[in-house]
């Protein structure tokens, strides 16, 4: 899920910020404010050379390395323009020592400069806090205090600035972002709404995706809209939970009816907040399947026509528990809706999510659905874990990702075998999909397993959790990235990786080439055209 322009380097366990999920390479997050002002002569020194970087076997990439005034916070690249956007911290003096045992007192004031590396000369410089997200033809967005700013990438020149939390999605030059009711197509040239679209579905949380010419919406129910700003389909959804149990329990207490016969009645989440699934719906040739709270539904990709909708079951001594407020999840928590051959899987995570906090919720558990009927096939609560990360189907079976562990199911559900993760891979994050591969990436870094035997086929500590680009599928190279070094792996083995190790601050992927950054210097390793 990284943008081509921007990268970041930390794995929340929290839904990351909007502008965050630009997926951009963040080393410090600055708190800023005030517009973007254009470059103050005389231009900051640049330092410009061209390197040449080598991998284990001593094959080697050229690279272009830049050395900042400052040190360096964050970085934007196009490589189409070939113009990087970086944000840098100059220190200056303003108390000289005057006593031998004293030590003159620096600040750090904060820019963002725009290098041309096409012409080695420095466009703009800003002596304000910015900090780069993704470039976009001739545009820049930036994080300028709780707002996202549009800005002229030739002069560093403000156009709009945008609430942070208002961002949907960006793909090229498509900016979509919420707008009251409804939603806004942004036009990045004037920074004005190229067309709004109200939605019944709009709600606190709204999520969009966009993987050919259809946006899909998901909030208070599902969405279709075209990129042209015309509404396809929307489906507002009813969802399994109602306040309305706090009423049934206050009836219940005045006329004395048994609280174990109501309990199948009783709201399963009484009192609690409704939560869609964060993660993006599943499509699977003409149809998406979703989750919201305790259900599933499926419907048209085309019209929104609705196949079927499903509520996933759980014990009525639960709900009982849950009204009475001894023990019982607090909130239904996160679900994952995965293809899994001739059925649908969706997983319980066991965690809740709202803000920054994570919250407890349902058990972690996996059920498997008939995907023409929604009828439940089986349904397992997987041991004694409290999260649950990610789910595959392979031939070796039915795959649960746990915080250190791989779990292996059979077709009946049962657990089959338990894997520990490899020694340094301290916790898991998810499944990398590539086709029929098992791809897991850690903390640390990614690791593959054969689909057949799941035995360990290789793994690479990167220096943090790895990070990727977009893979092509079998026989083509995906590379990865950390701060130890960069991966070129191809898919399906054909060809030894190439590996290229260095140690950087950070680094990741921004338009289409690995960057790193460390103290005050920016290397950019253009990626073959081919792995983009």
């Amino acid at each position: 899920m990284n943008s081509p322009n921007g990268f970041h380097t930390r794995v929340p366990a929290a839904p990351m910020p909007a502008a965050v999920r630009l997926a951009v390479f963040v080393v410090a997050i600055l708190g800023f404010t005030g517009p973007a002002a254009s470059a103050a002569p005389p231009a900051p020194a640049v330092a410009d050379s061209s390197a040449r970087v080598r991998s284990d076997d001593g094959s080697g990439f050229e690279c272009r390395r830049l050395t900042l005034p400052g040190t360096v916070n964050a970085v934007a690249y196009d490589s189409s323009s070939r113009i990087l956007v970086t944000s840098y911290n100059a220190k200056l003096v303003v108390d000289p020592a005057t006593g031998r045992l004293e030590r003159p007192r620096v600040i750090a004031e904060p820019h963002c400069l725009a290098y041309d590396l096409a012409h080695r000369r420095v466009l703009w410089d800003a002596r304000r806090d910015l900090l780069p997200l993704s470039v976009h033809t001739n545009r820049l967005l930036a994080l300028q205090g709780r707002k996202i700013a549009i800005l002229d990438l030739a002069n560093g020149e403000g156009i709009r600035a945008l609430p942070e939390d208002a961002f949907l999605m960006i793909r090229d030059s498509i900016l979509v972002t919420r707008s009251g009711g409804g939603i806004e197509r942004i036009d990045l040239e004037t920074g004005e709404p190229s067309w709004r679209l109200p939605l019944a579905i709009a709600a606190r949380q709204l999520s969009a995706f966009c993987p050919d010419s259809v946006l899909y919406l998901t909030g208070a129910g599902l969405a279709a809209a075209d990129l042209s700003g015309g509404l396809i389909w929307e489906y507002p959804m009813r969802l399994a939970r109602s306040d309305v149990a706090s009423s049934v329990f206050q009836n219940v207490i005045a006329i004395g009816i048994s609280l174990v016969a109501l309990a199948p009645v009783i709201p399963a989440y009484w009192g609690t907040h409704i939560e869609m699934a964060s993660e993006r719906p599943l499509l699977r040739g003409s149809r998406l399947y979703a989750s919201a709270d305790t259900e599933v539904v499926c419907v048209s990709r085309l019209t929104g026509h609705v196949f079927w909708r499903r509520r996933l079951g759980m014990e009525t001594n639960a709900r009982l528990r849950t009204m009475m407020g001894i023990g019982g999840p607090e909130w239904p928590g996160q679900t994952l809706v995965r293809d899994a051959g001739t059925a649908i899987a969706v997983l319980g995570l066991g965690f809740a999510r709202e803000g920054s906090r994570v919250w407890r919720a349902d058990p972690g558990t996996l059920t498997l659905l008939d995907p023409e009927s929604g009828a439940t096939l089986r349904r397992l609560r997987i041991g004694r874990e409290q999260f649950l990360r990610d789910y595959r189907r392979v031939p070796a079976g039915h795959l649960v990702l746990a915080r250190d562990r791989l779990f292996v199911l059979d077709d009946r559900l049962s657990i089959r075998d338990t894997l520990p993760l490899p020694a340094g891979h301290l916790e898991a994050i998810g499944f990398v999909d590539v086709d029929s591969l098992v791809l897991v990436r850690t903390n640390a870094g990614i690791l593959e397993l054969d689909p057949g035997s799941l035995e360990l086929r290789w793994e690479r500590r990167l220096g943090g959790g790895g990070v990727t680009t977009a893979p092509h599928g079998i026989g083509t190279r995906m590379w990865m990235i950390g701060r130890h070094g960069l991966l070129g792996h191809w898919l399906g083995g054909e060809r030894p990786p190439v590996w290229i190790p260095f140690d950087a601050g950070a680094a990741a992927f921004s338009g289409g080439a690995a960057i790193t950054l460390t103290d005050r210097t920016v290397e950019i390793i253009p990626l073959p055209p081919d792995d983009r």
